[in-house]
């Protein structure tokens, strides 16, 4: 048998056994993927991300949370009256809505405001991270201490933008952002 025939049969082996061993390792890993998704309702105005807690929130016609079931124990959800709390630090929730709220993200967690459009929000972030891809709002108002990172990039179209910075925070914002008027106020003492 000539060389050729050896690495091709040794290629073809590879492939067999890293496609087998994708399948068991997706069947092992099946509870991961399973999500359900809760109904949320439209009084929902405020969201209260706790500690390490991560979450991503995107625009829809349905307010929805997406929650992945195999999460036991101190992962946690609740809605008081108007406020949806979150605390979680293994799996990093999704929340839908087809309205404006306000987001209250506390210490070491990171929340990312992806495709989300609505005519006011506001977030209030105490450290940890901030991240806005591709939103169309009209008014968004931005309050970060405590050393938080707070990122505008991927085309976001801001009408009024007010940013306001203390305590070692930082900002920072692409030049392919549409952002009509911008008021950024840094005090880092």
């Amino acid at each position: 048998m000539k060389t050729s025939n050896y690495i091709l049969i040794a290629v073809f082996t590879l492939s067999i056994l890293s496609i087998l061993t994708f399948f068991i390792t997706a069947k092992q890993n099946e509870h991961f993927f399973d999500k359900s998704e809760i109904l949320l309702s439209d009084t929902i105005k405020v969201i209260v991300a706790e500690s390490n807690t991560n979450f991503d929130i995107r625009s829809s016609d349905r307010n929805i949370l997406l929650w992945n079931n195999s999460i036991k124990g101190t992962a946690i959800y609740y809605i008081s009256n108007d406020t949806l709390f979150l605390n979680v630090a293994a799996f990093s929730p999704v929340i839908m809505l087809n309205h404006s709220v306000s987001i209250l993200g506390e210490k070491d967690n990171a929340i990312v405001i992806n495709d989300y459009k609505a005519n006011r929000l506001t977030v209030k972030k105490t450290g940890g991270n901030l991240a806005m891809l591709r939103n169309t709002i009209d008014t968004l108002q931005i309050q970060a201490t405590d050393n938080a990172t707070v990122y505008l990039f991927n085309a976001n179209r801001i009408e009024h933008l007010s940013v306001d910075m203390r305590n070692g925070s930082t900002f920072d914002h692409g030049n392919n952002s549409k952002i009509g008027t911008m008021n950024v106020t840094i005090d880092n003492q």
